[in-house]
């Protein structure tokens, strides 16, 4: 799967659709193939002749001058551990190009990771004007003891509302009212890592902490979110690279995150790991 930068791919008739520009940074877009050759076609379809020229995804990518950045966890000590079988899908892909090319190995530990979750959170939670379902009834929903009521029925299936909906109506609130703003962090974060990266390095880094959960477990595990918005939040290119399955015999995948605009680095990346991986296969 191959999501693209902010604003690169139109998101003209997605819904729910709001005018903050916030919005447009924070919905991106991009496919999803079976086979990672499939991606940059795809992707030079959803673009356009313009679009394709300007982030060059027609040109080939030397992976002999590529500087690969590398890490198994962001050390944060309030989310879920990573499964160790992604863990060693990232060894396992570092190890791969570092036999196969003449590439720059770096593990490099970038320490603001570690308050990804709040401070892109934060930056999502302020987007204005988004269509709330709840309009009209939200404060009669949200007082404590209704809400705690609605959100044990909803778990149940008894409520009119998922809990879901009822959850982030919560976490909307608590970030509104208790955490200040991180935009200045985010800013500054994107601009670590894209001096870094550069033209020529890319990031494997973990998708998530796990495998797909169960329904309802996202509530045991939302910290871990913050694997999944990190490349969004800064609006840099990701691709994810399936690496097999974890002991439960679930697929799991690590993704590879380039600088804004390189995305053709993750899509050339995501070609050679295919053979290193076995690509797709049905799952068990």
């Amino acid at each position: 799967m191959q999501i693209s930068n902010s604003r690169t791919v139109s998101i003209k008739g997605h819904y729910p659709y709001c005018y903050d520009e916030k919005f447009k940074d924070a919905l991106v877009l991009g496919p999803m193939t079976r086979y990672a050759k499939d991606l940059r076609l795809m992707m030079k379809i959803l673009l356009g002749d313009k679009l394709t020229t300007q982030l060059k995804l027609n040109q080939r990518v030397d992976l002999n001058k590529l500087k690969v950045y590398f890490m198994e966890d962001n050390d944060s000590v309030i989310e879920t551990r990573v499964d160790p079988a992604i863990k060693s899908g990232v060894r396992t892909a570092v190890k791969y190009l570092k036999a196969n090319f003449q590439c720059q190995i770096i593990e490099h530990k970038f320490k603001e990771f570690q308050y990804v979750i709040t401070a892109c959170a934060k930056d999502v939670f302020s987007i204005k004007d988004l269509p709330n379902p709840l309009k009209g009834i939200l404060s009669q929903v949200m007082r404590t003891q209704i809400w705690q009521w609605r959100l044990s029925n909803a778990f149940f299936g008894q409520s009119q509302y998922s809990p879901h909906l009822l959850n982030y109506q919560l976490l909307l609130k608590v970030f509104e009212t208790l955490i200040p703003d991180h935009s200045q962090e985010v800013a500054a974060l994107k601009k670590t890592v894209t001096e870094h990266l550069g033209e020529n390095g890319i990031l494997l880094y973990p998708t998530n902490v796990s495998s797909a959960t169960k329904h309802n477990e996202f509530f045991f595990t939302a910290s871990s979110a913050s694997y999944a918005v990190l490349a969004n939040s800064l609006g840099c290119p990701a691709t994810n690279v399936p690496c097999g399955f974890d002991k439960n015999g679930m697929p799991i995948g690590i993704q590879v995150i380039a600088s804004p605009n390189q995305d053709r680095l993750c899509l050339a990346v995501a070609e050679e790991l295919e053979k290193c991986f076995g690509g797709w296969m049905p799952p068990k």
